[in-house]
C-alpha cells in the first residue's frame, strides 16, 4: 500500500480506539434507551468513529474527571483516584485486543486522571483555612505581597507573632482584604 501511495483508510485507524460495530452497537444501545436524545447521541456517535475522530475526546474525559473532582462532597484521600487510574490503565492495557473495551477503558482512565490531577494539585497547595471565626487576636509579622486592585488591596501577612484568643489556630500566613 505505501508502495502505491494510497493513504490508509478510516476504518484501519478506527480500530485502535474501537470499531465501528461496537460504536453502532453502543450508539443502537443509546438510541433505544434514551429516545430522540438519543438518537441524535448514537448519530454523533457512530459519525466520530466513522471518521476515527474518537481520540480527540480524551482530553474532554480528563476535563470530565476534573468537573467531578469539584463536585465531590468531599475531599477525597490521595491513594484512592490514583489507584484508580493505575487499575484502569491496566484494564485498557488487558484489552487492546478489544476496541470497544479498549476505548471504554481508555475513557474511564482519562476520567480517572483528571479526578487524580486535580487531586493531586489540591494536595500540593493544601494550606490551614480558619474553620469557624477568631477572637480578637494582635498579630505581628511583615508584609510578604501585596496586591492592588480598582476596589480593595490585598496583603499576604508571614507571621512571627500572635497573641489572644484561639491563636493557637492561626496559620502562619494570613491574607487580608484592605
Amino acid at each position: 500500500m505505501a508502495e502505491s501511495g494510497d493513504r490508509p483508510r478510516a476504518g484501519t485507524r478506527a480500530a485502535v480506539l474501537g470499531t465501528r460495530r461496537a460504536a453502532a452497537g453502543l450508539a443502537a444501545l443509546i438510541g433505544a434507551r434514551l429516545g430522540a436524545a438519543g438518537e441524535f447521541f448514537a448519530k454523533a456517535l457512530r459519525a466520530e468513529a466513522d471518521a476515527a475522530r474518537l481520540a480527540p475526546w480524551l482530553p474532554v474525559a480528563f476535563g470530565i474527571g476534573i468537573l467531578l473532582y469539584f463536585a465531590a462532597p468531599a475531599e477525597p484521600l490521595l491513594w484512592a483516584p490514583l489507584t484508580s487510574v493505575a487499575g484502569f490503565g491496566v484494564i485498557a492495557w488487558i484489552s487492546r485486543e478489544r476496541p470497544f473495551a479498549f476505548a471504554v477503558a481508555l475513557a474511564l482512565a482519562a476520567v480517572a486522571a483528571g479526578f487524580s490531577a486535580a487531586s493531586l494539585r489540591a494536595a500540593l497547595v493544601a494550606h490551614p483555612v480558619l474553620t469557624r471565626p477568631i477572637a480578637t487576636v494582635a498579630i505581628t509579622g511583615f508584609v510578604e505581597a501585596r496586591d492592588a486592585t480598582e476596589r480593595s488591596d490585598r496583603i499576604v501577612l508571614r507571621l512571627t507573632g500572635v497573641t489572644g484568643r484561639g491563636a493557637e489556630r492561626m496559620p502562619q500566613r494570613i491574607r487580608v482584604s484592605l
